[in-house]
């Protein structure tokens, strides 16, 4: 005779794991420049750039990564960056924003000071993020 009650609870997990529904990924692209003001040159060997869209929907929380590139030796700026996000992600009421960042031998060197709003009612065409020194 065959055991069937220490067989139910993994019997029951994979029926209801067969029924949840996943949402559908929706593949979007967003493209920019991280640019700067001040005249200078990055040596390409020790700079980094971090770029991200983030949701700020929520006031009364941290704001939520969608997406990030880390575009490592850029040979110059402005740069060009293309952020791959989950459309179904977007929310028609949502708040959006970019944010940039700037390392030089692995320290923060120059970030955006304010984020940039993007994806403003289905606007999603190339924006450009501005970024300045950190600690002036």
């Amino acid at each position: 005779m065959i055991a069937i009650k220490p067989l139910l609870p993994a019997l029951a997990i994979a029926i209801l794991t067969g029924c949840a529904s996943t949402p559908s990924y929706q593949p979007a692209q967003l493209e920019g420049r991280v640019a700067y003001k001040i005249r200078i040159a990055l040596p390409p060997a020790k700079t980094r750039v971090d770029v991200r869209l983030l949701d700020i929907s929520r006031e009364d929380a941290p704001s939520v990564v969608l997406a990030e590139q880390i575009l490592e030796q850029p040979k110059g700026f402005p740069l060009p960056f293309s952020l791959r996000y989950d459309q179904a992600a977007i929310q028609s009421m949502g708040r959006y924003a970019l944010d940039a960042r700037i390392y030089l031998d692995g320290q923060l060197f120059m970030s955006s000071r304010q984020q940039v709003p993007t994806l403003q009612q289905g606007n999603n065409s190339a924006t450009e993020v501005w970024v300045d020194p950190v600690g002036n």
